[in-house]
């Protein structure tokens, strides 16, 4: 596998990502298991996601794989996702506001990830989590 530098962070990915827009929509969560397994089994570190796949599905799928494996399988992998439509109908429940993006940020780096939309107060950051 080949590795990248992610922007100007510092942080290195594997050049090939796995998109899990299909996670609880076309893939249930034994596949998307296998599918993750296989990814980092080859090499692959970065994971791409977003709030709204699959209604959030996709993320709370990822969340309970991580929390399954343990933490030799999960540290190299690298989370980025995506918050910018909308979760809900509240003010902040979309966009680019450094309220909403912090929450997905917060979200990912937490592992809560079967709570879409709820209110955070860390500010807006990275939305790139290393796990």
């Amino acid at each position: 596998m080949d590795y990248r530098t992610l922007g100007r962070s510092g942080c290195a990915v594997s050049a090939l990502g796995l998109g899990t827009m299909t996670f609880g929509v076309e893939t249930d969560e034994p596949g998307a298991h296998e599918q993750l397994d296989r990814f980092v089994a080859a090499g692959g570190t970065l994971v791409d996601t977003a709030d709204t796949y699959g209604n959030g599905r996709s993320e709370e799928i990822i969340g309970r794989w991580l929390a399954s494996r343990p933490a030799g399988v999960t540290e190299p992998v690298v989370l980025a996702t995506k918050g910018r439509f909308p979760l809900d109908d509240s003010p902040n429940g979309a966009g680019l506001s450094a309220r909403h993006c912090a929450g997905v940020g917060e979200r990912s780096a937490s592992g809560d990830l079967d709570n879409p939309g709820r209110p955070h107060s860390r500010a807006a950051g990275d939305q790139s989590s290393r796990r």
